[in-house]
């Protein structure tokens, strides 16, 4: 399981989804709104429990704990920097795409809800569209709509909608998966959509007529394949933030659920708290895949805002499960910026692979901007990133590189590189 846990907590502070929400804490949204971006470092960096001898875990540890690791995220784009003792710092440019966006893009499906989806009603329905029904829709999260609007669209109405509004609609729902494993399908399949028979769309509406939910139900197909039957509500109610996708095949074992809860910050004892949860699942024939999130947000206002972050991630595949369970506590700092410990802790089948234990903090990115443009760009970064590891790897001793080299290539524990091994005889 690769996970770029730093990078992870990057997205989380750089992505308010849906535009303005009650504030969790003033130092996490001055991070999220600070101009120059942000940077989370990792160091004393350290594994407290591996499947390997105690000399193995000693050499591993004296290599980790110096070092200095950071990904930042600034108008001039987005970097990971890596920094050993007696060691250049090595400055990589990396993809947004493959570094930043967490497994489902919010910025994407706040277009959806605020640009993209209302265009695409108002082409749909014309001039001068449905009158609001006076018809209350109860929502899980949301809560009740007390009106809306409806429409019954079919292919015709689908082909006749002028090309911006569509595919302005068609490009932000693909991009809203952007990180999964599914994404390049889900694109694909968009690109050919085609109704198989009326399709209802509609548009509720909250106490003051704003957009609350958008519902889409019927039967898709791509380019005439793989037909199904889709039911989807996107809504947004106050800082509430649900999303709800079931595309089971007409016909075969073939099926895509996604549902997604952002609930308002609550506020209670002198303690702000969200919990956010996201659960995906997709069948396959006889193939499938799962994942579960749940992102908790915890800030002791007594404590002088001390802030608890708990992620944990269960994905299965085939029936295999593998977890990750990332702790983080830290406290504003004099800077700005937030300073704590974290730990992460891996797992398969129940079975512990390792447990990483470090210092963290983030902060507004004071990289000078001359500085960033000058990094070796994101095609060159794997290549950059080998040959500092070599470098590093020849001030070890040579029993110190043999467990080095062992541990890499076992993979279990981190899925990490292969590296090729040492020569039996010195």
């Amino acid at each position: 399981m690769k996970q770029k846990w730093a990078a992870v907590l990057l997205a989380l502070m750089m992505t308010a989804p849906f535009g303005a929400r009650a504030s969790f804490s003033p130092a996490w949204d001055a991070l999220q709104t600070d101009p120059r971006g942000v940077g989370v470092t990792v160091s004393d960096l350290s594994v407290t429990q591996l499947s390997a001898s105690e000399d193995a875990l000693l050499t591993l540890n004296n290599l980790l704990t110096p070092l200095s690791l950071s990904c930042l995220s600034a108008p001039a784009g987005d970097f990971f920097a890596l920094k050993g003792p007696d060691m250049p710092e090595l400055l990589c440019r990396i993809e947004t795409d493959d570094a930043f966006v967490p497994l489902v893009n919010l910025s994407a499906m706040e277009r959806l809800f605020t640009q993209s989806l209302p265009a695409l009603f108002d082409a749909l329905a014309g001039d001068p569209g449905p009158e609001t029904e006076e018809q209350s829709t109860s929502f899980r999260v949301l809560g009740l709509s007390p009106a809306r609007k409806s429409l019954t669209v079919s292919q015709e109405i689908w082909e006749a909608v002028p090309s911006k509004a569509r595919e302005a609609f068609l490009s932000d729902a693909g991009q809203a998966f952007l990180g999964t494993p599914f994404a390049q399908a889900l694109a694909e399949y968009l690109s050919g959509l085609t109704l198989q028979g009326d399709m209802t769309v509609r548009r509720n509406l909250d106490a003051a007529g704003g957009d609350m939910a958008f519902q889409f139900s019927g039967r898709v197909s791509s380019l005439g394949q793989d037909a199904r039957k889709v039911s989807v509500v996107l809504g947004l109610n106050g800082d509430i933030r649900y999303l709800s996708l079931k595309a089971p095949a007409v016909r075969g074992k073939n099926n895509l659920q996604v549902a997604l809860t952002i609930p308002a910050v609550t506020e209670a004892k002198k303690k702000h708290s969200q919990k956010i949860t996201l659960s995906v699942k997709r069948v396959l024939g006889d193939e499938s895949w799962s994942l579960s999130d749940t992102l908790t947000l915890t800030n002791s206002l007594s404590k002088g805002e001390e802030i608890s972050v708990s992620l944990t991630r269960k994905e299965e595949e085939n029936g295999m499960s593998r977890t990750a369970d990332f702790r983080l506590s830290a406290s504003p700092d004099e800077a700005d910026g937030l300073m704590g410990s974290f730990t992460l802790k891996l797992t398969r089948e129940a079975v512990t692979l390792s447990v990483w234990k470090g210092a963290l903090r983030a902060s507004p990115c004071s990289r000078d901007p001359a500085v960033l443009q000058a990094a070796a760009p994101a095609e060159q970064a794997a290549q950059k990133l080998l040959e500092w590891f070599v470098t590093l790897r020849k001030g070890l001793s040579y029993e110190e590189q043999r467990h080095l080299d062992h541990l890499l290539r076992t993979g279990r524990w981190m899925n990490g590189p292969s590296v090729s091994p040492l020569p039996e005889n010195k």
